[in-house]
């Protein structure tokens, strides 16, 4: 009952069958002795049940019944005989033999198909157990009986065996099941078989079992695959001379190449590591240079059959490096009528070139290895370096990034291989390479996936550098790099493209500027490689990389910069900064409208450089260059103050000042400019917002401006016979730039100027805000005669005032957006005389407008004022002896005492409030 329980279809009868057998010899125990004999053909067999929890429980009773594994040892030994007759009447059951005319069919086959590979799994066990396990002996008096027990036990088991593989005729049957599981069971017991029954193995055998073992690659099932290649290698190298017993080309490599060009049959991962390993014991007669042509092309064409997973490409690429290195050292020694070199440079050549190196740049093969076998023969190895234009034709076959990351390390890998043992086989491969590299180059844009092309080089190269480069390697710059460089940098700098030059940084980022464009030059203390370095960087880079062209001009930059050495840093800055400013004169002495364009290319400069700093990323430069000191220099100091005497003033010169000057946050510490030039920018800012004032038609404008500038009587003569415009440009332009870079300016706020610049910024708007309200409120026709015609924007009086409110209103609008977007500790942190000075030229401003307007009512400037007061002191926070102070010059005595304020007398102290009704008389004190 205990066997047919074991056979049943139900897992669940079966797993129960064995947790009852735990109980039961837990019970027993050694009662179970007399019945050992007859139960251990079935108990072995249920360890190997192909549901993982019957063949658990069927181990746990086994151990419950002998806990100690030398115990287990001996209950099989004892019982070889009886467990090998078992499992031989299991191998010889059919599917009616298991019928009881209840069962279904289609269970019947599945119960037959796992008594069958459960038997076989079983018997190889119990072979590698007995006799491939070398048997202890405890040694003393007792060691000569144990031997001689052990041989017994041995003798047995290889009789048993014998007899099992005459019954089942060397289970060749079992091999053509359609079970996977019985198929993969059965090259498991012949693994076994060959390993420990080797002698069983005669010329009959030979004849049987060569071709069925040694041509098993027409196995489509991949779950029998890792067992099919154990039984495969370990025939071969017991039997060597087995490949001399079948028609090795038709049985052996003809279903070979089948089964590599079918990707395995979707065994990739356990497949491809063991290749070079069948490699290995293939006869040294095969191995010549028709098979390596042909392996290499059934190899290649199945890497992308059916779905490649990243494991799938990492284990192929392994595979495929780890071959052609073989082939490379063993096909040559194999070969009769030809030189190893010519048989080297055309694996190197047709195969490594122009198979696996085109798929990576992403090319296709006018001729490719998937379909012209004769691929490698002489007419294929033409001089005709020369890539046709069918040739680059991209494939429509979108592969999987790892793809492309994986091909690329193993021809990285191939190379770096081969630079070690045969270098000139690494020239011919650089060679060919750069070939490829210049034709894709000369063609271009032509090319439909030209960047593409370009992209893969550069990856390439990012490739090497991991692989190679940092481990010391010089074959990269030298067979690669250089010549690369050499033969193409003409050709990069005619075409522009993005992607060449970028290609270009990316092997400076590499190898270096010096190693890469002088040739035997070498860096060490007597630096006398400098003087023709600074030649080749004048010459050939710095006219190129600031040309200004748009599409280019960025990634042309970054080269620039990047081509800069600690050793010549000043003399490198100097000649970029030269080159700019004399480009920019000959733009205006031609008269030229380019000016702007080397503005934009200096604040490009500058915010890449600035960039680097805050990142840390100017990894050319640990000394020299890398604090913003460093990069300031004269001439800039020169340009950038000179830019309020260029106007109009456009974006470009704004973006300019904020890139020399940086500043737009709290963190942004960078500043080009020396404090000087910082100092000369500011007062310029305050002359350009203060001109404002001039344009005013209020009268005390004129005096808040002389707050603001008290020494510039000839400037606000010559800012009153400007155009209206322009003044109001110059403000533009002069807020912009204190916007975008007001912590720059604020650095040397121990001067008067910065408070000055807040000032002006409050009265600009207080001015709008009047000038609206009087425009509300007056007949404008009586205005229009104090304006004067010079500056009109338009024939139309009344156009010409509506165009003055709106310039006011815009910067007024820009300006109080500016002053709400302060957060409180802006004004908490500035300077104690800042916020003096500040406090003092705004309470002065407002007593000017209360005394000196008569355009509006008293009532409505009243009005205003308080209200300018009152926004004001929200916002900058005085504490209360500076808010006494402020007060203290607000509503200092004067004979023409502030009708809008009266006295106040609260809790005995005296106070005053603001009056903003209309007053009943003058007379009022």
């Amino acid at each position: 009952e205990y066997k047919r329980l074991l056979l049943d279809y139900n897992r669940e009868v079966r797993r129960a069958t064995n947790d009852t057998m735990s109980s039961l010899v837990t019970a027993v125990k050694k009662g179970l002795a007399p019945h050992l004999k007859s139960l251990m053909g079935p108990w072995w067999f249920s360890q190997f049940d192909p549901a993982a929890e019957v063949a658990q429980a069927g181990r746990r009773s086994f151990e419950a019944a002998f806990p100690q594994s030398d115990r287990r040892l001996d209950a099989l030994m004892l019982c070889v005989k009886e467990t090998f007759v078992y499992l031989n009447e299991n191998l010889k059951l059919t599917t009616q033999a298991l019928s009881d005319k209840v069962t279904p069919t289609d269970e019947l086959e599945d119960m037959h198909h796992r008594v069958i590979s459960s038997s076989l799994l079983a018997m190889a066990t119990l072979i590698d157990i007995l006799l491939g396990v070398k048997l202890k002996s405890n040694g003393g008096e007792s060691a000569n009986t144990e031997s001689k027990s052990h041989l017994k036990v041995r003798s047995a088991t290889l009789s048993s065996a014998e007899a099992a593989l005459s019954m089942h005729k060397y289970f060749i049957d079992f091999l053509k099941s359609k079970s996977a599981a019985i198929r993969s069971a059965t090259y498991t017991l012949l693994t076994s078989y060959i390993k420990y029954v080797p002698h069983v193995f005669n010329e009959e055998a030979m004849k049987i079992l060569s071709s069925t073992i040694l041509g098993a690659f027409n196995e489509k099932d991949p779950l029998c695959h890792s067992a099919m290649w154990d039984t495969i290698l370990v025939f071969s190298r017991k039997f060597p001379e087995a490949w001399s017993y079948c028609n090795i080309h038709k049985v052996v490599l003809n279903r070979f190449w089948h089964f590599l060009q079918n990707g395995c049959y979707g065994s990739k991962q356990a497949s491809y590591p063991l290749i070079v390993q069948f490699l290995d014991v293939i006869p040294s007669e095969v191995a010549t240079e028709k098979f390596a042509i042909e392996f290499l092309q059934n190899l290649w064409a199945g890497r992308n059959q059916r779905q490649l997973s990243a494991a799938d490409s990492l284990a192929f690429f392994t595979a495929f490096k780890l071959s052609f290195l073989w082939l490379l050292k063993k096909v040559p020694r194999n070969s009769v009528g030809d030189s190893s070199d010519n048989i080297h440079n055309r694996l190197i050549t047709n195969v490594l070139v122009k198979i696996v190196w085109h798929d990576y740049l992403q090319l296709s093969l006018s001729k490719n290895l998937d379909t012209i076998p004769g691929l490698l023969s002489e007419e294929a190895t033409t001089d005709d370096h020369q890539l046709s234009h069918k040739s680059l034709l991209v494939q429509n076959v979108r592969l999987p990034i790892y793809y492309y990351q994986d091909l690329g390390k193993c021809i990285v890998e191939i190379l770096d291989e081969i630079s070690v043992a045969e270098s000139h086989l690494l020239e011919v491969a650089c060679e060919s390479l750069l070939r490829d590299y210049l034709d894709i180059v000369h063609q271009g844009e032509k090319l439909s996936k030209f960047q593409d092309h370009v992209d893969q080089l550069a990856s390439f190269f990012c490739s090497l550098d991991l692989l190679v480069v940092q481990n010391g390697r010089t074959w990269p710059l030298e067979n690669l790099a250089r010549p690369l460089v050499i033969h193409s940098l003409p050709a990069i700098k005619s075409m522009d493209s993005p992607s060449l030059v970028k290609l270009l940084l990316n092997l400076v980022e590499i190898f270096g500027p010096v190693h890469l464009f002088l040739k035997y030059s070498e860096k060490n203390d007597d630096k006398s490689y400098v003087e023709p370095y600074l030649n080749v960087f004048n010459s050939d880079f710095v006219p190129w990389c600031l040309d200004g062209k748009h599409i280019t001009c960025s990634s042309k930059i970054d080269l620039l910069l990047s081509l800069i050495q600690e050793e010549c840093f000043f003399d490198q800055w100097c000649l970029i900064i030269k080159y700019i400013i004399a480009k920019q004169k000959r733009s205006v002495d031609d008269k030229i409208s380019h000016t702007n364009d080397q503005f934009e290319l200096l604040t490009l400069i500058l915010q890449k450089v600035r960039e680097r700093i805050a990142g840390g990323k100017l990894r050319n430069l640990q000394r020299s260059g890398s604090l913003p000191e460093h990069w300031r220099h004269d001439l800039l100091d020169s340009v950038a103050v000179s830019v309020f005497c260029d106007l109009p003033a456009t974006d470009s010169h704004v973006h300019f000042l904020c890139a020399a000057l940086g500043g737009s946050s709290q963190d942004d510490q960078v500043c080009f400019l020396s404090a000087e030039a910082v100092c000369k920018i500011r007062e310029s800012i305050l002359k350009s917002l203060a001109s404002v004032l001039t344009t005013s038609t209020f009268e005390w404008t004129r005096s808040a401006h002389f707050l603001l500038l008290p020494a510039e009587h000839e400037h606000l003569k010559l800012l009153g016979e400007q155009s209206l415009l322009a003044n109001f440009e110059m403000a533009q332009f002069a807020f912009q730039v204190f916007e975008r870079s007001l912590f720059a300016l604020r650095i040397h706020e121990e001067d008067s100027v910065f408070s000055h610049i807040l000032a002006a910024l409050f009265i600009i708007e207080w001015e709008c805000s009047m000038a609206l309200t009087l425009e509300e409120e007056n007949d404008l026709e009586g205005h229009k005669e104090e304006i004067d015609a010079e500056t009109l924007l338009c024939n139309s009086s009344d156009d010409r005032l509506g165009a003055t409110v709106h310039l006011k209103a815009n910067l007024a609008e820009h300006i109080h957006a500016f002053r709400q977007s302060l957060i409180p500790s802006f004004w908490n942190d500035l300077r104690s005389d800042t916020l003096n000075r500040l406090a003092n030229i705004l309470a002065q401003s407002v007593r000017y407008s209360v005394f000196d307007t008569r355009d509006l009512g008293i009532d409505r400037t009243a009005a205003l004022c308080s209200e300018w007061v009152v926004d004001m002191l929200r916002l900058v926070c005085l504490d209360h002896i500076k808010l006494q102070s402020f007060y203290d010059i607000l509503l200092s005595e004067r004979e023409d005492w502030p009708l809008w304020v009266k006295p106040s007398l609260q809790n005995g102290h005296a106070s005053v409030k603001f009056q903003c009704e209309p007053l009943a008389t003058e007379e009022t004190v």
